[in-house]
């Protein structure tokens, strides 16, 4: 697997012959404990299945910011919905 730099990025992730406007994080955890290696997390936007288990492809298209790391999890779950807001607005959804 091939990693961009470290941050959040808007793409697509593909499933099954299918794609899905996702916001990706690549990065450390910094908010819960760094972690020592990255990890890829995806957030698939209006997406209720469980890919527990399944192999899905990542497409990233644009970067939106660095990872950072917040004081309490309301704060970050506020910048998740508005890189949601952005990402909607950054694939024409």
């Amino acid at each position: 697997m091939i990693l961009p730099k470290l941050g959040v990025y808007v793409g697509w992730m593909r499933w099954k012959g299918r794609r899905y406007p996702a916001v990706v994080n690549v990065g450390l955890n910094p908010t819960f404990g760094d972690r020592d290696t990255p990890i890829v997390e995806a957030y698939i936007i209006d997406f209720d299945d469980d890919l527990y288990d399944e192999t899905i492809e990542i497409e990233f298209t644009h970067r939106l910011r660095d990872e950072l790391r917040f004081t309490n999890v309301d704060d970050l779950v506020k910048q998740m919905r508005a890189d949601v807001e952005q990402a909607r607005g950054l694939l024409g959804i």
